[in-house]
C-alpha cells in the first residue's frame, strides 16, 4: 500500500491560491484574519493527512513540529491551537468536546450491554 501525499509547499500553494492570498502570506506572521483562516486550514489538512505507513500497516503523519517549521518557525502550540480552532470552525464543536461526547456514548452503550 503506497500513501500518496502532497509536499506541503503544494498545501500552501492551493490554499493561498483559493483565498487569493500570497503563499508567503499564508506561512507568514500576519494575524490578519485573511491569512489565519488559509493557514489553519493548510495545518489541518497537514495533520490529517498520512506521509506514509510502517511494517505493520500503521499510518504515519507530520509532527506539529515539522508543520510549525514551515511556517515562519512557529512553535507547534500554535499549530495545535489553529488545528483545534478550525475544527471547531469546520465541525462546530473543539474536538476535545466531541471526544468527550463519544467517550460518554460508549460508557452508556457499555453500562446498558452490562445490564442485559
Amino acid at each position: 500500500m503506497r500513501t500518496e501525499h502532497l509536499p506541503i509547499a503544494r498545501h500552501i500553494a492551493i490554499a493561498a491560491k483559493y483565498h487569493s492570498v500570497r503563499p508567503a502570506d499564508v506561512t507568514g506572521e500576519s494575524k490578519a484574519q485573511k491569512y489565519v483562516q488559509p493557514r489553519h486550514m493548510v495545518w489541518l489538512d497537514l495533520v490529517c493527512e498520512p506521509i506514509g505507513h510502517k511494517a505493520d500497516g500503521t499510518l504515519i503523519y507530520r509532527s506539529l513540529p515539522a508543520i510549525a517549521r514551515q511556517f515562519s518557525d512557529r512553535d507547534h502550540t500554535t499549530v495545535l491551537a489553529g488545528v483545534r480552532a478550525m475544527s471547531a470552525e469546520l465541525y462546530g464543536t473543539h474536538p476535545k468536546a466531541r471526544l468527550d461526547e463519544i467517550r460518554e456514548a460508549v460508557q452508556i452503550a457499555q453500562r446498558k450491554a452490562l445490564a442485559a
